[in-house]
């Protein structure tokens, strides 16, 4: 059982045969965790016909008005600024950010405690989950450079489209995505400090 408040944010774009099997694997797994999906004008009739019939079954559905086709990633920066938006201000602890065509295949009873381990170093407030089990089983050392006893520098590091967001410390420093790419998050963040 999970103590702090969840939310799945999902990134979707004309992929209704991945979006149902990833909902699915998501209310199997993790029935307790709000769904939301960030749908970027998804214009494929069987799409949009998955998406109207997930929102009548209890799942929210938030649709931009316009897909920007100025990146080749669409509009999923902006997306992922209103996935942001709408956990923050629902009071959610952790948004766990996923892709259409991602699944969850079994439930990790110790997500919580494991998310809360990386989340208790100061800088750390996104951890894509693959990372994060690495960390835990492999450590760090051999993936960042070392600047200081136990801190590691990020310089040069992406900012992933999926993991997991500690909202806390997203909601302190205004956390948001200017950037269209993940390197360009990435430094963006890092320059800020």
């Amino acid at each position: 059982m999970f103590a702090a408040k969840w939310i799945i944010c999902v990134f979707s774009y004309n992929r209704g045969q991945l979006l149902m099997n990833l909902v699915d694997s998501a209310r199997t797994f993790y029935s307790e965790f709000e769904i939301v999906i960030f749908d970027d004008s998804s214009n494929e009739p069987y799409t949009q016909q998955i998406l109207s019939s997930l929102q009548t079954d209890n799942i929210k559905v938030v649709s931009s008005n316009k897909r920007s086709d100025d990146s080749k990633h669409g509009g999923l920066y902006a997306q992922m600024n209103a996935a942001l938006n709408y956990a923050t201000n629902h009071s959610y602890d952790f948004a766990y950010f996923v892709q259409d065509d991602m699944q969850f295949l079994w439930r990790d009873e110790k997500l919580e405690t494991r998310v809360k381990e990386v989340f208790r170093q100061d800088e750390c407030m996104m951890c894509n989950y693959n990372f994060l089990r690495k960390i835990l089983t492999d450590g760090i050392s051999d993936r960042l450079i070392q600047q200081q006893n136990h801190q590691y520098s990020f310089e040069g590091f992406a900012v992933a489209d999926t993991g997991i967001i500690d909202l806390q410390k997203a909601r302190t420093i205004n956390l948001y995505f200017p950037e269209h790419s993940e390197h360009g998050n990435g430094k963006h963040w890092y320059d800020m400090g």
